[in-house]
C-alpha cells in the first residue's frame, strides 16, 4: 500500500508475499529506495491512475534479498487517497493457465478486501449497473447499515429504501433525508461527486472522490475532513482578527488564505480560492489612484506581476486607494515559492506626517512672527511703564482727593446741618415768619441728603479700592431691625404703606459690622418705599441659616424687569421710568450694599416680578468678631 507524498510515493504497508520478492521491509520508505531498481514506469503509471481513477499495469525491475535481480508485474489499483501495488513474479506457468489466473484472483480480491478495511476512509464501489459489489465497514456504519451483505446488489434506491444515512441533510441545504437521497443519486449517475463535502449528524464532514476502473467499476472513496475543516476555519478567524490586509498564494501562485480587508484593497474582483497572484496584483493596481515603491517610483499591476520574487527578500510599496486611504504594503516570498501580502493602514500615519510638515512651517511662521513682535513688545515694556506710573499717580491724586472731599464738604456740611436744626427748633427764641421755619427744615433735609450722597460716594470708592474692612461684632438682629424700623417709620408713614417685620421667636444674634448691614438695610427699604405705590406692603424678615444670618427686604411695588437686574447692580444705574410719584435715587443704593454685604463674604440676591413686587435676599456667613485695640 502506498501513500502520495509530494512527487514520490511511500510504502505504508507490506504483505508477507510481496517481502518474499524485496531485499528489505519497504514500509516507511519511498518505492525507488524500497524496491532497489528501475520503477520509473510504474510510478508514471501510478500518477496516471491517481489522476483519472483507473487502475493500470506495469513491470518493474527487483532486488530479491539474494541479490538476484527479476522482473515483476504491478497491478496499480488507485483507492481514495492511497494506491495499491499487487506485486506478482513473472509467471512461471502460461499466463492464461487456470490455475495461475485463479491464483492471481484469489489473491487480489484478498489483498483488495485487507486494503479496503483497513482504509480510514468511506469506500463503496458499484458496478459498471450502478450496483453496490463491495463497501468497507467506514462506510456502512455512515450509511447506517449493519453488514456489507445488506448492500450488495443494491442500487441508488435500494440504498435509500433500506439505509439510514447519518447524513446530516439540513446542514447539506436539504429539507429532508429523501431530497438529499434524490439529488445525490443524480449526481452521482452524472458523475459530479467528485470533491463534495458532506456533513454528518455527528458533527464530521467527508469529501468525496470517485474513481473508475476499466472494467466500468465506480470506486467512491470519502476522507474526513474535519480536523481539516476546523483548523482551516481557524486560520481563517485568526487572518480576519487581525488588523491588516491578508493575502497567501501557494507555489503555483494561487489564492489560498485571505481576509475581508484584503478584499477591500482590490475591490474589482471577487476573491475565491484558486485565484491566480497576477489577476490580484491588476486589481490592486485598478483600484489604486496611485503605487509607489520605496524609492518614491509609480507602479502599475502589471509591475507586480513581472517582478521576480526571491525569498528572504520583502518587496514593499504604498498606494493611495480611492476611498483615500493610504495603505503600505509588504510582499514575502515563503520558503516553497508562495507569497504573502500584508496590507498597512497608514492614513492616520500619514495624517499625522503631514500635520508635522505643516506644523514645522507654521513655527517658522511663527518665529518670524515672534521677531517681529518681540522688538513692539520691547518698546510696548517702555509704554506700559510709562502709563503704570501715570495710573500709580491718578490713583494717588485720587485717594487724595478723596480725603479732600471728606473733610472740605463734610466741614461746611455739618455747619449746614447744625445750625438749620437750631433754627428749626427755635432754640434761641421764635424764627418770626414761618415760613423762615419752613426753608429751616428744608436746608436741614437737604444738608442729611448731600451727606448721605457723599458718604455713599466715598464708600464705595473704599470698597473699589480694596481698602474697606468691616468690623464685625456680634449683633441682636432684632435690636438692628427695630433700630431701622424707627428710621424709616415716618417715611413709611408719609408714604402711605404698612411695614411688617417677621423675627424668629427666639432672639437672633450674627457677626458682621453692625453699621454697613444697617446702611444695607436703610438703602433697601428706602428702594422698596421709592418704588411701592400708597396701600402696600413691604415686609422685614430675618432668620438663622447654618449658623449665619438670612435678611430679607420684600415689597408688592412695581417689580423690576429681568433684564435689567443685572444692570441695576452697577453703581448710578436707575429705573427712574419706574420710580413712583416721579422719585429719583442716586443709583449707587443697590451697588452700594451688593458690595458691602460681599465685603462680609455674603450674597445678594434679588428676586422680581413686574406688577408684583421684588423681594432682595441678603445671607451673611458664620463669622468671628474683630480683634479689639
Amino acid at each position: 500500500m502506498l501513500a502520495p507524498i509530494g512527487r514520490g510515493l511511500s510504502c505504508v504497508a507490506a504483505n508477507s508475499a510481496a517481502l518474499a520478492l524485496l531485499d528489505s521491509d519497504p514500509v516507511g520508505r519511498t518505492v525507488e529506495t524500497a524496491l532497489a531498481g528501475d520503477c520509473r514506469s510504474a510510478v508514471a503509471r501510478t500518477a496516471e491512475a491517481l489522476a483519472d481513477g483507473a487502475a493500470r499495469t506495469a513491470g518493474i525491475a527487483v532486488t530479491d534479498r539474494q541479490g538476484s535481480k527479476r522482473l515483476a508485474s504491478v497491478k496499480i489499483v488507485p483507492m481514495g487517497s492511497y494506491v495499491g501495488w499487487y506485486l506478482s513474479p513473472a509467471a512461471t506457468e502460461p499466463s492464461d493457465s487456470p490455475a495461475a489466473l485463479r491464483e492471481r484472483a484469489e489473491l487480489a480480491e484478498a489483498r483488495f478486501r485487507a486494503l479496503l478495511e483497513n482504509s480510514p476512509e468511506l469506500i463503496v464501489v458499484y458496478d459498471r449497473t450502478g450496483r453496490v459489489t463491495a463497501a468497507n465497514r467506514n462506510w456502512l456504519d455512515a450509511m447506517g447499515f449493519e453488514a456489507v451483505d445488506e448492500v450488495l446488489g443494491l442500487d441508488a434506491e435500494g440504498l435509500r429504501q433500506k439505509g439510514s444515512a447519518s447524513i446530516d441533510h439540513e446542514a447539506a441545504g436539504f429539507r429532508s433525508r429523501d431530497d438529499w437521497w434524490a439529488d445525490w443519486s443524480d449526481r452521482r449517475q452524472k458523475d459530479m461527486t467528485e470533491g463534495t463535502v458532506l456533513p454528518l449528524n455527528d458533527g464530521r464532514r467527508i469529501r468525496s472522490r470517485s474513481y473508475g476502473t476499466d472494467m466500468g467499476e465506480r470506486l467512491f472513496a470519502s476522507s474526513d475532513i474535519s480536523e481539516t475543516e476546523r483548523n482551516r476555519q481557524r486560520m481563517g478567524e485568526a487572518v480576519e482578527a487581525i488588523g491588516q490586509a491578508f493575502a497567501q498564494f501557494d507555489a503555483d501562485g494561487r489564492l489560498s488564505v485571505w481576509n475581508s480587508r484584503m478584499a477591500d484593497l482590490a475591490p474589482g474582483i471577487d476573491l475565491a480560492e484558486g485565484l491566480h497572484y497576477s489577476d490580484v496584483a491588476h486589481a490592486i493596481g485598478e483600484a489604486s489612484v496611485t503605487m509607489r515603491d520605496r524609492n518614491g517610483a509609480l507602479l502599475k499591476g502589471e509591475d507586480l506581476v513581472k517582478r521576480v520574487a526571491e525569498a528572504g527578500w520583502r518587496f514593499e510599496f504604498e498606494l493611495v486607494a480611492e476611498t483615500g486611504r493610504t495603505l503600505r504594503v509588504q510582499e514575502d516570498v515563503t520558503r516553497d515559492g508562495g507569497r504573502v501580502l500584508i496590507g498597512h493602514d497608514i492614513t492616520a500615519l500619514k495624517g499625522h506626517q503631514l500635520a508635522l510638515e505643516y506644523r514645522v512651517e507654521d513655527l517658522g511662521r511663527a518665529r518670524r512672527e515672534a521677531e517681529h513682535h518681540a522688538a513692539r513688545a520691547t518698546a510696548m515694556a517702555d509704554l506700559l511703564q510709562v502709563e503704570k506710573e501715570r495710573a500709580e499717580t491718578a490713583n494717588r491724586s485720587k485717594s487724595q482727593f478723596l480725603a479732600n472731599m471728606s473733610h472740605e464738604l463734610r466741614t461746611p456740611l455739618n455747619a449746614i446741618i447744625g445750625f438749620s436744626e437750631i433754627i428749626k427748633n427755635q432754640t434761641f427764641g421764635p424764627v418770626g415768619h414761618e415760613r423762615y421755619r419752613n426753608y429751616a427744615d428744608d436746608i436741614h433735609a437737604s444738608g442729611h441728603h448731600l451727606l448721605s450722597l457723599i458718604n455713599d460716594v466715598l464708600d464705595m470708592a473704599k470698597i473699589e479700592a480694596g481698602k474697606y474692612e468691616p468690623t464685625l461684632t456680634a449683633n441682636a438682629v432684632d435690636d438692628l431691625v427695630q433700630e431701622v424700623r424707627r428710621m424709616v417709620k415716618g417715611r413709611i408713614t408719609e408714604a402711605g404703606l404698612n411695614l411688617t417685620v417677621d423675627m424668629p421667636p427666639a432672639g437672633l444674634v450674627s457677626v458682621f459690622d453692625r453699621r454697613a448691614i444697617k446702611q444695607v438695610l436703610i438703602n433697601l427699604l428706602a428702594n422698596a418705599i421709592r418704588f411701592t405705590d400708597a396701600g402696600g406692603e413691604i415686609t422685614i424678615r430675618a432668620a438663622a441659616v447654618n449658623g449665619g444670618c438670612r435678611l430679607e427686604v420684600e415689597d408688592t411695588g412695581v417689580g423690576i424687569p429681568a433684564d435689567h437686574i443685572e444692570r441695576l447692580l452697577q453703581p448710578f444705574e436707575q429705573l427712574s421710568s419706574m420710580t413712583s410719584g416721579g422719585q429719583e435715587g442716586t443709583g449707587l443704593g443697590l451697588s452700594l450694599s451688593k458690595a458691602l454685604v460681599e465685603a462680609h463674604g455674603g450674597t445678594l440676591v434679588i428676586d422680581s416680578e413686574v406688577g408684583r413686587g421684588t423681594v432682595v435676599r441678603i445671607l451673611l456667613p458664620p463669622g468671628t468678631p474683630s480683634p479689639s485695640w
